[in-house]
């Protein structure tokens, strides 16, 4: 702006701005005796002046009227020097806002992690309790003992019939209504089970406390278990998951796989 105010210094003609001509006429008679660069800068600050301070032609006009180059150069480096403060000062709230979206962003991010954190403490804490209760609950449900547990298939008249025969002692001071097992058949020397299932049996009249049955269940014939081979090497595990009471409510329940979940967890 400083090159401006010197090059335009020395140009005491003024703008006639009565009339849009007559403004027109007056602007080329002074770029007339200025170089190139000068009549440039003239132009360019004319334009600053009328486009800043316009409402109509003739109000802009008004603006300019009387005044000389250096004038209108002042005037439009005070404008230019207005929007370059109120361009700096948009660009100061762009960053102040920006400050505070990140801020809260990073408030916001704070928080989610801390609820995170804190949902999963209260889920491990959860698991904890559930892993109690299962070590609780299983010491219960060893006092149903099962022994001679086995699998073989029996002959009915022209048929063969899977069987699942066992003995089942209820040791607890509870009746059980129903049980729920799970069952593994493998044979020694082989890795992999032939066959692993869950089923379930309800007592007519109950189990009750220190009562002792044996126990042969039919499965369905055209089940797994029905399409067993007749070996001699069979091995039957038979394993307690569930009961009910005599009210037919849950017994004792536990939940699989807690030791995992806790572990998976707490990495």
């Amino acid at each position: 702006f400083v090159v401006g105010i010197l090059f335009l210094a020395g140009c005491g003609k003024k703008i006639d701005a009565s009339s849009e001509k007559e403004m027109k006429k007056s602007i080329d008679s002074i770029v007339k005796s200025m170089t190139s660069e000068e009549a440039d800068q003239f132009k360019k600050d004319c334009i600053a002046v009328i486009f800043f301070n316009q409402k109509d032609n003739a109000e802009a006009y008004k603006i300019l009227d009387g005044k000389t180059p250096q004038e209108v150069n002042t005037m439009a480096n005070e404008i230019r020097e207005k929007l370059r403060l109120i361009e700096e000062q948009r660009r100061i709230e762009a960053e102040k806002q920006r400050a505070v979206r990140e801020a809260e962003l990073k408030r916001l991010a704070e928080e989610r992690r801390a609820n995170e954190v804190a949902a999963l403490k209260n889920r491990i804490e959860k698991l904890k309790q559930i892993e109690l209760e299962n070590i609780k609950n299983q010491k219960q449900l060893a006092r149903i003992v099962i022994t001679d547990a086995r699998f073989a298939r029996i002959k009915d008249g022209f048929m063969e019939i899977p069987v699942i025969a066992f003995h089942i002692d209820n040791k607890t001071d509870k009746t059980i209504s129903k049980i729920f097992c799970y069952a593994v058949l493998k044979s020694k020397g082989r890795k992999v089970a032939w066959l692993k299932d869950s089923f379930n049996y309800s007592f007519k009249g109950g189990l009750n406390p220190g009562e002792k049955q044996k126990l042969e269940l039919a499965p369905n014939m055209f089940s797994d278990w029905g399409e067993l081979e007749n070996r001699d090497d069979y091995i039957l595990t038979i394993t307690i998951k569930g009961l009910e009471d005599e009210n037919e409510k849950p017994l004792w329940q536990t939940q699989d796989n807690v030791s995992e979940e806790i572990e998976a967890a707490q990495r």
